[in-house]
């Protein structure tokens, strides 16, 4: 994963859970149900194209599209400010 000062780092899904998670208990409203976080963040790991080396941007907004696609726009709005 490039980071935004431009450093790379080696990919770790738990970062991608901890960001869904914090903006998820933030939110109090709409949570995700632990069924679906699982999938959601499966979803997101699957949508990295493979041989690429993504972006932290990049990896937000398919967190966010994905969020949007199961209509969860408090938790969208959160996560862009973790």
């Amino acid at each position: 994963i490039k980071k935004r000062n431009g450093v790379l780092v080696s990919f770790d899904v738990k970062k991608i859970q901890d960001a869904i998670r914090k903006a998820n208990d933030a939110a109090r409203v709409e949570a995700i149900a632990p069924y679906q976080f699982e999938k959601l963040v499966n979803t997101v790991v699957d949508a990295i194209p493979d041989g690429q080396m993504p972006e932290v941007e990049q990896i937000q907004d398919l967190v966010e599209e994905k969020l949007m696609l199961q209509s969860h726009l408090p938790i969208i709005t959160l996560i862009q400010h973790l």
